[in-house]
Formats: structure tokens, C-alpha cells, sequence
């Protein structure tokens, strides 16, 4: 059985949806011609390995801006989870929580070290 799969994606960028699935990437790319010039091929790893996070955890999007908002992600290919960003006009980081006042409270914490100088931990 393949490790992989190559989607034929197709339509605008703001409405891109999967056209076929395929085994291998040769036949993928000979149903090119099927699409349109914004049709591609991309390819993903089945059964791929699993996030490591804490038990009942979920990934979480935190940002202060205006307010403090909390959003549940996706957590594939995340990788700079507890790393706070600043762009000047705000600060957002991503962290392991089990529901939405968890997160806050979690971020915000690290939002606000971050921003008083201390190290905070990945």
C-alpha cells in the first residue's frame, strides 16, 4: 500500500477544493490536463504521525489584540508552539490547552512574560 497520496486540487485560491485522489504522482500529473491552469498537484503522507501533545489537549491560536481571543488550530506541521510573535501591534503565540479559558489563560501568561523581559520556555 502507498505511504502516499497526490491530490489533482483545483479551483480559485479562495475556494480550493480536491478534484481526484491518486496512488502515484505520474498519474496525478498525466490528469493535469483535465484542469485548468490553477489546477495542481499536491502531494500528503497517509497516517502521518501524530502531534505530541498533552492528553486531552487540543492546539490553541491565542493573540492579544484589542482583547485577548482564543482560537482552536490544527496542529499538523505546527512547530513553534509556546514561542510568542510580536508585530508590534500585537502578540500571539500557540499552546497546548484542553478548552478556551485554559488557553487564555496559558497564552496570556506567556504573552505577558514575554513582553516583561522573562525567558519563556518552548
Amino acid at each position: 500500500m502507498a505511504s502516499k497520496v497526490y491530490l489533482l486540487v483545483g479551483g480559485r485560491s479562495d475556494d480550493r477544493r480536491v478534484l481526484a485522489t491518486f496512488s502515484t504522482r505520474v498519474a496525478a500529473q498525466a490528469a493535469l490536463r483535465f484542469g485548468d491552469e490553477r489546477t495542481t498537484v499536491e502531494e500528503f503522507a497517509l497516517d502521518p504521525s501524530m502531534p505530541s501533545a498533552p492528553a486531552g489537549h487540543s492546539l490553541w491560536y491565542v493573540q492579544s489584540f484589542h482583547g485577548n481571543t482564543a482560537i482552536r488550530m490544527e496542529a499538523f506541521e505546527q512547530d513553534e508552539i509556546a514561542q510568542v510573535f510580536d508585530d508590534g501591534d500585537s502578540c500571539s503565540v500557540l499552546v497546548w490547552a484542553r478548552e478556551e479559558e485554559h488557553a487564555l489563560r496559558i497564552g496570556m501568561e506567556l504573552i505577558g512574560r514575554f513582553k516583561a523581559g522573562q525567558v519563556v520556555p518552548a
